[in-house]
């Protein structure tokens, strides 16, 4: 866990992650912003393999997510998320169903 979206995208940098639960709303850099730097990393390094990421938000509705998406983010939680959604939102990144 860090404070903010420059520690994110920091750690980011320095250890290698299969997914990363990003809160939108952080103080500093946001979240959106920490996942368009994450994206702008991969990029430029022509990374193997993208970081999941999944977006926490207090907020609903589509506007939010397609906030979340526009940003790189794969999707997003609506808060207060249990553990139960959280796993299951993993597992559907890390092991996606055959199309």
């Amino acid at each position: 866990m860090v404070e903010n979206g420059e520690l994110s995208v920091s750690m980011v940098r320095r250890f290698a992650y299969d997914a990363l639960l990003m809160d939108v709303q952080m103080p500093g850099m946001d979240g959106l912003a920490a996942t368009r730097a994450i994206r702008q990393d991969e990029a430029a390094e022509q990374a193997p393999r993208r970081l999941h990421i999944i977006g926490l938000t207090a907020g609903a509705g589509a506007e939010i997510g397609e906030e979340c998406r526009s940003a790189g983010m794969d999707f997003h939680l609506s808060k207060p998320a249990n553990r139960e959604t959280v796993v299951g939102a993993i597992l559907r990144l890390l092991h996606p169903t055959p199309a």
